[in-house]
């Protein structure tokens, strides 16, 4: 299979060092979680996750045909880390994606093959994408207004 986009990536020091993108413009100090016992004073790996997931969606949206500006789509990305019983971490996300200009009925194929095309979703253990819980809102007003317009559908995949 061709690439379609290389890149090259260097992460070191693992959660208390940094990521850096050889073009430089990925470059953050990274930090454990208070939750785990870390300072919390940077990010971390889990917290990049709703933008793949974007992206994902923008892909399948303009094969489907579909154009959506810059702001008509929002995903805001909750992430869970948890133990299994064996003690290994558990990743599980769950995804409130927002769409501007399209019905729900319209809205939910897209949502539905970027979880298929989303390399980062994709890779989540089987259990954790059957527990997670997906809600979405297809928004037929302005990508910032909602209220009445909005219809909001909860997912288990």
């Amino acid at each position: 299979m061709a690439s379609l986009y290389s890149t090259k990536v260097t992460a070191s020091g693992g959660r208390h060092g940094s990521i850096r993108s050889e073009d430089g413009l990925l470059d953050l100090k990274l930090a454990l979680p208070r939750a785990l016992g870390g300072s919390g004073d940077a990010t971390n790996p889990e917290q990049l996750f709703a933008a793949c997931f974007e992206n994902a969606l923008l892909h399948v949206s303009r094969d489907a045909g579909h154009r959506f500006a810059d702001d008509d789509i929002d995903v805001v990305a909750k992430i869970d880390l948890s133990r299994n019983e064996t003690g290994a971490f558990v990743l599980a996300a769950a995804l409130a994606v927002t769409m501007a200009g399209i019905n729900q009925q319209t809205a939910e194929p897209l949502v539905e093959g970027a979880h298929a095309s989303c390399p980062e979703y994709t890779e989540l253990p089987e259990r954790a994408r059957e527990a997670k819980r997906d809600s979405y809102r297809a928004r037929r007003a302005s990508p910032r207004q909602d209220g009445d317009q909005a219809i909001r559908q909860h997912l288990t995949m």
